[in-house]
């Protein structure tokens, strides 16, 4: 009942069909627990937890889960992108699972990246630029054909000019739709940049943080050195202390000694 839906859900909703070879065999699963045939089970689960329309949701949830385990869910997912047929599982279905999958995993190098993505936008609108003008110079050589096709046969060649004109429809449809794919990945490099620029701005942020528990860090230790050799000087000190005393003592001895002879001499001067 379970595959049956999900397949269902998949080719129905999702048109997405499912090959032969990632249908589970659940007689396997119930009955031995086949790991491969779970595998299975669990790959087309994810084809379209990803898919669906709640595949954001699902994304932040897989985001969530330890590394080892996003790398194998990522894993299985490439598996089933590079497996099946390429309607049923282009890579704009999982485009958004495999950028948020490499921000986690390269975060460092998306930072970095933020430069030339935001050259590549500059080199996009600049295209875009270039491809406008031509577009409007051969609009403008269009409206000249077309009314060239207007005038009396005896004024020009109207084969030639209905060729050329044809040609020039091709060129500028092609433009068009060159225009259009750079539009949109212009919009689409905008809001990686924007992204990007964000995560740098935490990034900066949480360096800042760490930076300056490492100054305090270092001024603790500064501070644990004095402590030391104030200690060690402190045991100096005392020992010294220790060893006044005990010549003190000496000194205290020799004189009780001193005095014992003086009272035999003068016993004996008597």
């Amino acid at each position: 009942m379970v595959l049956r839906s999900l397949v269902e859900y998949s080719q129905d909703v999702l048109a997405h069909p499912v090959s032969e070879d990632h249908l589970p065999d659940v007689s396997l699963i119930g009955e031995f627990s086949d790991p491969a045939e779970l595998g299975k089970l669990l790959q087309l689960v994810l084809g379209c937890a990803i898919s669906c329309e709640k595949k954001q949701d699902h994304i932040q949830r897989i985001m969530t889960l330890e590394e080892s385990v996003q790398h194998v869910v990522m894993e299985a997912i490439q598996e089933l992108m590079t497996k099946d047929t390429p309607d049923s599982l282009s890579p704009e279905t999982y485009g958004n699972f495999d950028s948020q999958s490499r921000r986690y995993y390269f975060l460092s190098e998306e930072a970095e990246e933020g430069d030339e993505l935001r050259q590549r936008c500059l080199d996009l609108e600049r295209q875009l630029m270039l491809l406008s003008e031509e577009k409007q110079s051969l609009a403008q050589e269009n409206a000249g054909l077309r009314e060239r096709m207007g005038r009396p046969e005896g004024e020009g060649t109207p084969g030639l000019t209905a060729k050329k004109l044809l040609l020039l429809q091709s060129q500028l449809e092609q433009l068009q739709e060159e225009n259009f794919r750079l539009e949109s990945g212009r919009e689409d490099e905008r809001l990686r940049c924007a992204e990007l620029e964000r995560e740098v701005a935490e990034l900066q942020h949480r360096n800042q943080a760490l930076t300056s528990l490492a100054q305090e860090a270092q001024a603790l230790k500064d501070e644990m050195d004095e402590l030391r050799q104030s200690s060690e000087r402190a045991g100096q000190l005392e020992a010294t202390l220790t060893s006044c005393r005990r010549r003190l003592g000496e000194l205290r001895e020799l004189r009780r000694q001193v005095r014992q002879l003086e009272e035999r001499n003068a016993g004996h001067a008597e």
